[in-house]
């Protein structure tokens, strides 16, 4: 008799113990399921034809229409003209860039590509320069946004200072 209330209360307690797993398990899958169809769904266009785009318009000098591919913030803090002064001071000319597949966040609210660019900087239009790095964007209205209006520029005048600060150093 002792021994069939041993075994009951061993079965009654895994038991216990499995309905507590799957009451975890469902819960952990019910989160999931909210969580995955609570992201937005994303846009037909991908970040990469974004950057793409931004670029040629970009070597074509056709800031304004760079400038609108910048998100709401980036246009809050410039505008076209600030854009394009911005663009002359930093590039002379674009020569080419490679574009790295979009790297996606599990959220679809941001998104980076990178970038390997080779440019002519205003202060030195002979010489070609690299710059690699990435073109973040975020979701704004259902379409990708860059974030920064001008990428690579700050990289860039940082690039500029250092080899003109390095140049007076040697003198």
């Amino acid at each position: 008799m002792q021994r069939r209330g041993i075994w009951t209360l061993r079965i009654v307690s895994i038991l216990k113990k499995v309905f507590l797993i799957a009451a975890l398990l469902a819960a952990g899958y019910g989160g999931y399921r909210y969580y995955m169809l609570s992201r937005p769904a994303l846009p037909d266009t991908g970040a990469d034809w974004v950057a793409y785009q931004y670029l040629v318009w970009i070597q074509q000098a056709n800031y304004e229409a760079a400038y609108m591919l910048a998100s709401s913030d980036a246009q809050s803090q410039s505008n076209p003209g600030m854009m394009s002064e911005t663009c002359k001071e930093v590039y002379s000319a674009i020569d080419s860039w490679e574009l790295g597949p979009p790297k996606y966040r599990f959220t679809h609210r941001s998104a980076s590509v990178p970038v390997m660019l080779r440019y002519r900087p205003a202060w030195s239009v002979q010489e070609v320069q690299v710059m690699q790095g990435n073109i973040d964007f975020k979701l704004e209205k259902g379409d990708w946004r860059l974030v920064a209006a001008v990428p690579f520029a700050t990289a860039i005048m940082k690039q500029r200072d250092e080899q003109h600060f390095a140049g007076s150093r040697q003198k």
